[in-house]
């Protein structure tokens, strides 16, 4: 008597199904966490440029007219967060410390920027000097 081999009995379907499962599970088990790197890597990066815009402004006004008065804080929105921008302007011209010491040519620049992510306050500063030529 010959026995026809094609196919796959009851029990293999079920323990590749069972395996199959358990993969899903486990990388199903991933993506709420990278979910949540992602919104990070999202505020981050939008904060990151709400800090070069701002920059920006700084860089395209004249040295005179660069003073803390001429950039008042202010917020702008990803229509998630809400960041809060401010600049602080330090002029060199009798300041010591470093890197002000090379120069009363000098200001420096501070651009921060702050947000709460997820219940956790977060926040960057963007730093250059500019020169007076």
């Amino acid at each position: 008597m010959k026995h026809d081999q094609r196919g796959l009995t009851m029990v293999e379907i079920l323990v590749a199904a069972a395996v199959f499962g358990v993969v899903v599970v486990a990388i199903a088990s991933y993506y709420p966490a990278a979910s949540k790197g992602a919104l990070i890597g999202r505020s981050t990066t939008f904060a990151v440029l709400a800090a070069q815009q701002r920059m920006e402004e700084v860089f395209s006004k004249a040295y005179a007219s660069v003073t803390s008065a001429n950039f008042p804080n202010d917020t702008v929105s990803d229509g998630v967060n809400t960041y809060a921008r401010t600049v602080t302007i330090t002029d060199c011209s009798g300041d010591a410390t470093s890197p002000c010491e090379s120069s009363a040519r000098l200001k420096k620049v501070v651009v921060g920027v702050s947000w709460t992510d997820a219940a956790v306050s977060k926040s960057i500063n963007y730093s250059t000097l500019i020169v007076n030529n």
